[in-house]
């Protein structure tokens, strides 16, 4: 049975904002108690999931962000008291998004004595194309910090090896290399998740990846990343 709340870790830049917006979405679909996605990647975050607020909550999905209400734009260390909600309310499912390394964990810890360990898994998010998570020994390091932080051990991987519009099933295909290398050192931990583009899903056979399928779409800044690397500096530019 799937744990009522889960919480997304993981190196910066992996994409776990995105996969939270996605994952939410996904539980919500199923017919099942609500659901709520609380966004605590309030430290140096890339994307935050409270910018798909619009969406979620027109999908029946509440969105728990900072405390003073700002969505976008700047980045804001302030946890409302209302993130509390999924630890206190065994009613409704959570989708806990949590910032970048152990730092971006830390925003946890003062729930910590109210997180229901029996019915939460830790999802550690892993994308072989991010340069200092791209073997094991390395994403080892950064989830052990992780764990250390939270005081909660990882329980599964969500492989999230995209390059955005230039994702192929190549890139999914070498982050499961990496996802059963690190499960490999970690026993009793698999891979929970593999989330890609449904395109790229598609044309991965279903031997050749672990972990059950999550679609995914760009909700997160999408006029930005619509651009591809257009806003990146050219060389003698």
């Amino acid at each position: 049975m799937t744990p009522r709340i889960a919480i997304v870790c993981g190196h910066y830049g992996v994409g776990k904002s995105e996969f939270s917006v996605n994952y939410a979405r996904h539980l919500a679909g199923d017919g099942g108690p609500p659901v709520v996605l609380v966004d605590l990647d309030v430290v140096n975050p890339y994307f935050r999931a409270r910018e798909a607020r619009t969406l979620l909550e027109a999908e029946g999905i509440r969105v728990i962000g900072n405390a003073l209400q700002v969505d976008a734009g700047v980045d804001l260390p302030a946890i409302p008291a209302e993130a509390a909600t999924p630890f206190l309310d065994s009613s409704v499912r959570a989708v806990v998004d949590l910032g970048g390394n152990a730092a971006g964990a830390r925003a946890l810890r003062q729930f910590r004595p109210r997180i229901p360990t029996d019915d939460t898994e830790v999802l550690f998010v892993v994308n072989v194309n991010r340069p200092e998570t791209r073997d094991a020994t390395a994403a080892l390091r950064y989830l052990r910090a992780i764990e250390a932080t939270l005081d909660l051990r990882v329980t599964g991987l969500v492989n999230n090896s995209h390059m955005v519009h230039e994702t192929e099933p190549e890139h999914l295909l070498a982050g499961e290399a990496l996802c059963r290398a690190i499960t490999d050192r970690l026993p009793g931990v698999a891979v929970r998740f593999v989330s890609g583009m449904s395109t790229v899903l598609d044309a991965i056979g279903e031997d050749e990846v672990t972990g059950e399928r999550i679609p995914l779409d760009l909700h997160l800044r999408s006029d930005w990343m619509a651009r591809g690397n257009a806003h990146l500096p050219q060389q003698g530019g």
